[in-house]
């Protein structure tokens, strides 16, 4: 079968506007996430520091202490940690200028994402 050199110049032009359009989004939707995460990330420390405090001295030793000089047992209840962290993002609130901030670039995002080009077959 002959493949007309047209066709493969136009597939492959297709295939370039493609990635540069999913490109271009794809750095956009990064740069709101990371502005997403500077307005959660002081909620979620402060969540994560109020439920550190509930658990034992050693706990919140091998936590705050710097990860090369922990202990392997301070290693492993700090990597133990990580997930109550996860757990504070869930349960954070925000003030209200900070929620309406937040929403705004949620929405941001969901509207880039809804711009994304239909993958190519």
């Amino acid at each position: 079968m002959v493949v007309n050199p047209a066709i493969k110049v136009s597939q492959a032009f297709e295939a370039a506007a493609y990635a540069a359009k999913k490109s271009e989004i794809d750095s956009t939707i990064r740069g709101l996430t990371r502005e997403v995460r500077r307005i959660e990330d002081p909620y979620i420390e402060e969540a994560f520091q109020k439920r550190l405090e509930t658990f034992p001295e050693d706990v919140r030793m091998a936590v705050r202490t710097p990860e090369e000089k922990r202990t392997l047992g301070q290693k492993l209840l700090a990597a133990q940690m990580h997930s109550i962290r996860s757990t504070s993002a869930r349960q954070i609130t925000l003030s209200a200028e900070d929620r309406e901030s937040r929403d705004k670039l949620q929405s941001q995002i969901v509207a880039l994402r809804a711009q994304m080009p239909k993958p190519l077959p």
